[in-house]
């Protein structure tokens, strides 16, 4: 006689399981997706002038983002940044918590000379190109305002 309350709590339990997994899975689909590696580099490289030789930092800079495995984004102040583009492979790239840029030259980063340190490995860089990063900000708050 036992049997019979535990099938039924078995299957009431079972029947539950399933209706709150697939509540959760609806609430995630709601949730926006990370841009792609592609989407990412396109929507940066659309702010991006033509390849200079080089850039100042003034022996710092303010920020940097990882754009995809080739690419990373650096703020060198309020309103100047590059897309440094280095020779692949550079495998911790897009893993990187921490960066350093060399300088042959006080407060320069030259293009085919220099390299971003991520770690133990040195990536060197294969091209600069300043980005609108003003711009691209402004952008970016008008695109999040409209939803």
């Amino acid at each position: 006689m036992q049997k019979r309350p535990i099938m039924k709590f078995a299957t009431r339990f079972t029947s539950a399981s399933i209706l709150l997994v697939a509540a959760v899975l609806s609430a995630c689909s709601g949730i926006p997706r990370r841009e792609s590696d592609k989407e990412a580099l396109a929507r940066v490289e659309s702010y991006a002038g033509a390849p200079v030789g080089d850039f100042e930092t003034y022996g710092h800079f303010d920020s940097w983002s990882v754009v995809d495995d080739n690419h990373i984004l650096v703020q060198t102040g309020p309103r100047d940044a590059y897309l440094v583009k280095v020779i692949p492979p550079c495998i911790n790239l897009a893993f990187a918590t921490r960066i350093g840029l060399t300088s042959r030259f006080p407060h320069t980063v030259q293009a085919g000379f220099d390299s971003i340190r991520v770690g133990r490995e040195s990536c060197r860089i294969m091209e600069i190109r300043p980005v609108n990063y003003r711009q691209m900000r402004a952008d970016a708050k008008a695109e999040q305002a409209r939803g």
